[in-house]
């Protein structure tokens, strides 16, 4: 009788140590969330200052994608359509990544 008791208060506990990994999981994941959030307006706004820092007035967009490239990008091709970077923005074209994330930003 005793062990039956025993055996119920482990599974018991059990139950509620693994509920308690769920609430913390779920708390990790929003902070990552958030985490991810800023760092996305970090390098966003990084982004914008480089681009004004270098005084980029001309950049490359594909059909294909509505990112925006300089011609030293490795994702550049000649098929590309140059655009000012104002329109580009206009036409609803986000930085890449790759290009627009490195010091010394030329068009």
């Amino acid at each position: 009788m005793i062990g039956i008791y025993l055996l119920i208060g482990v599974i018991v506990i059990l139950f509620l140590l693994k509920g308690s990994k769920t609430k913390d999981s779920h708390e990790t994941i929003d902070e990552k969330y958030e985490l991810a959030m800023k760092n996305k307006e970090i390098l966003k706004e990084k982004i914008q200052n480089d681009l004004k820092n270098n005084k980029i007035d001309h950049v490359f967009v594909s059909p294909h994608s509505k990112k925006y490239h300089t011609k030293k990008c490795r994702y550049y091709n000649d098929t590309m359509t140059e655009l000012p970077l104002d329109r580009a923005k206009k036409e609803g074209y986000i930085p890449c990544k790759i290009c627009h994330n490195k010091k010394g930003i030329s068009a």
